[in-house]
């Protein structure tokens, strides 16, 4: 229903194209080539409409649904954001009609990028994945790429780190040779995924390199985003006057360019760095700033989340109780646009303030105004609300602990040992020569990496030696010291963790990937599994294997 309203929105939009653009209708006569140079000559200007009505008039008269989509792409560059909206659903019906998956993908894709200029994430990945659905079957590298490109943007603000870098290493393969830009945008992209996931060395090597590629590709157009990228990373590695120095020079352009999110970005770390070095006066006016973005466009994200805490607590230093409800109230609303923005990100996010702390806060502090000799919580009361925390933090910290241990374990080589179980059974009761022609058909089946293979039961694996069931269980019980579910669990944990170790690329898939890779059938299994063999999460694993690179 508010596709076909847009739609509509849009043939009332083209009809009252003032008359001294129908007047012009020698445009119309001129090739696309040429109407199209003209638009690029005048895009940012109100000239450009002349050109961009004559296109797509001219497109429509000839009935080319080809060039009927390229006039309403090219409009969308050059109007606000609901028109642009309103434009990408006329492409798209267009597209529709040329039951051309190509081209219907390439106009979702479009659409995509227009949600994701307006922030509004969720949508732009329910159109990438839709484009992609269409597009993965065909020829057209260039456009998975590029969707594939897209969806790892998104990926990244929604959190999901380790997925948009594995995605963005094989889009920098592909764009290195041929398109210099989304080559550049990929390694930028890159940094910034590294800069999240804590791997700072790693960001700052995926920048420089940028920034050389930058100059042997004679393309400049990604510096001022490395510079950012930069000075934000060097924020993380307690670089503090080289952060100030990098993301102030930023300012001014990204100012100019209306880069809102960049410019909130620049304001928060600049303030953190302050905040760091003490420096806490120097640091509110872009704290404010911040929270002037918000305010005028309700950009946010989980990191600039601290913001209102630092306001907050500026605040409360201060005594000034009403500047302290005042960005109390605009914490939550901050939550709430996080909550819908990123839904399948909201639960990671790490609050120093939780939502119902906060209002807890937010009516002792309008009661304290009201009345100034009001009391506090009672302390039980507020006990007994944080106890269930405290207990979840104590066995987080436990478990971090234990983790921590069992990593450092895994680097001397010590591993959690196997259940000993089945250490105690007698010896198999079978002939020597049975047993000894066994276990060298393991040694082989290991030596091969036949435990690879799924719907790997023991029935299976006896025929293929030439046995039954029973005696195959009775040697690897014995020998293994373990059940047969066991020993080839054990066996695929060991085979990945040493992939894990040698390729550093696999590091970056997601964990169906790397299930797939150690033999496992679903992500699920593989993870718990590895929780009970490593003695750790592999998330954790990872991570700590990323910072040790």
């Amino acid at each position: 229903m508010i596709s076909h309203f847009r739609f509509l929105i849009f043939v009332l939009l083209v009809r009252q194209i003032p008359a001294s653009y129908s007047q012009n209708d020698s445009l119309i006569q001129k090739d696309y080539e040429l109407l199209y140079e003209k638009i690029d000559q005048t895009k940012g200007r109100r000239e450009v409409f002349r050109y961009l009505h004559a296109y797509l008039e001219k497109a429509k008269q000839e009935e080319n649904l080809e060039e009927i989509i390229e006039g309403y792409k090219n409009y969308i560059y050059e109007v606000d954001y609901e028109q642009k909206i309103a434009y990408a659903d006329s492409m798209l019906y267009t597209a529709e009609l040329t039951r051309n998956n190509e081209v219907i993908g390439s106009a979702l894709l479009t659409k995509g990028i227009v949600f994701y200029s307006g922030r509004d994430y969720n949508k732009a990945l329910d159109n990438y994945l839709s484009a992609n659905r269409l597009i993965a079957s065909g020829d057209n590298d260039y456009l998975k790429y590029k969707i594939q490109y897209n969806i790892a943007q998104v990926k990244y603000y929604l959190g999901y780190y380790n997925e948009a870098v594995s995605i963005l290493l094989m889009c920098a393969d592909y764009f290195k040779e041929d398109n210099s830009r989304a080559y550049l945008n990929c390694l930028h992209s890159l940094s910034l995924c590294y800069t999240r996931l804590g791997n700072y060395p790693k960001s700052a090597d995926i920048n420089k390199l940028a920034v050389t590629e930058s100059f042997r590709l004679k393309d400049s157009s990604m510096m001022l985003y490395l510079k950012h990228s930069e000075g934000v990373n060097d924020y993380y590695r307690k670089l503090y006057p080289e952060s100030l120095v990098k993301l102030k020079s930023t300012i001014p352009e990204l100012d100019k360019q209306k880069d809102f999110a960049s410019l909130a970005v620049a304001y928060f770390y600049i303030a953190s760095a302050y905040w760091d070095m003490g420096k806490r006066e120097f640091a509110l006016p872009f704290l404010l700033k911040v929270d002037e973005i918000f305010t005028d466009t309700r950009y946010i994200r989980p990191d600039l989340r601290k913001n209102y805490e630092m306001l907050i607590e500026y605040y409360n230093i201060q005594g000034n109780l009403k500047k302290e409800l005042f960005y109390t109230h605009k914490l939550l609303q901050a939550d709430k646009v996080l909550h819908n923005n990123y839904r399948y990100l909201s639960s990671r996010i790490h609050k120093e303030y939780d939502t119902t702390k906060l209002r807890d806060n937010n009516n002792d502090i309008t009661l304290k105004l009201r009345y100034e000799k009001t009391f506090r919580i009672s302390a039980l009361a507020v006990a007994g609300l944080m106890t269930p925390f405290i207990c979840y933090l104590l066995y987080k910290n436990i478990q971090l602990r234990r983790y921590k241990r069992n990593f450092e374990n895994y680097k001397k080589n010590i591993l959690p040992k196997a259940s000993e179980n089945f250490s105690r059974l007698q010896r198999p009761n079978i002939p020597d020569a049975l047993e000894q022609d066994l276990l060298k058909k393991l040694a082989n089946f290991e030596l091969r990496l036949g435990f690879l293979k799924k719907d790997l039961k023991i029935e299976k694996l006896a025929i293929s030696f030439g046995t039954n069931y029973k005696y195959l269980s009775q040697v690897i019980n014995f020998h293994k010291g373990m059940s047969y579910p066991d020993y080839i669990s054990d066996l695929r944990i060991n085979y990945i963790v040493k992939k894990l170790e040698e390729d550093s690329k696999l590091r970056n898939y997601n964990f169906g990937v790397i299930a797939e890779e150690a033999g496992f059938g679903t992500a699920q299994q593989f993870t718990e599994v590895f929780k009970k063999k490593m003695g750790m999460s592999l998330n954790y694993f990872l991570q700590e294997m990323i910072k040790n690179v």
